[in-house]
């Protein structure tokens, strides 16, 4: 059976209060990452049918501050399916500027004791779809051969 990776989509929007900001009145990058974490959690679970634990994060880049009042946009998408873990995109964005592109949360699909089960393999409505999820396999493949290599010359 196949679950079209469009359903793990996600998007939720806040706005920076003073109690989210650090001496310089710029948003706490720990507070940016859960807010992140919890909107990537909802694009897995949706997709998965129940839940995720989170196993990593990559590739965040703070491109931009963001300040006391400003509406933060946090959109997240399904990128790539393993056999027991979710790949989920995560873009963003204030009023003004691009903050985050192409973070990256890899979640477990887990029953309710915690173990690792398979996840439901994807469906693709897009040719857009497909190339993402390829080109995802592709550089998850690549990062696994450069990770052995250097083990290898250690």
């Amino acid at each position: 059976m196949l679950r079209n990776i469009s359903l793990g989509t996600a998007v939720s929007e806040k706005v920076v209060l003073p109690n989210d900001t650090n001496h310089y009145s710029t948003i706490f990058g720990g507070t940016l990452l859960a807010w992140m974490d919890s909107t990537a959690f909802i694009a897995a679970r949706k997709y998965a049918g129940n839940d995720v634990v989170t196993v990593s994060v990559d590739n965040v880049v703070f491109r931009s501050p963001l300040n006391v009042g400003d509406i933060v946009k946090i959109s997240s998408h399904i990128t790539f399916i393993g056999n027991t873990s979710i790949e989920v995109c995560v873009d963003v964005t204030s009023e003004k500027r691009k903050i985050i592109e192409n973070a990256y949360f890899t979640f477990v699909n887990v029953d309710k004791d915690g173990k690792s089960i398979p996840v439901v393999q994807p469906s693709f409505k897009t040719k857009e779809e497909k190339e993402i999820y390829d080109m995802r396999k592709k550089q998850k493949e690549c990062k696994k051969q450069a990770e052995r290599l250097c083990l290898i010359s250690s």
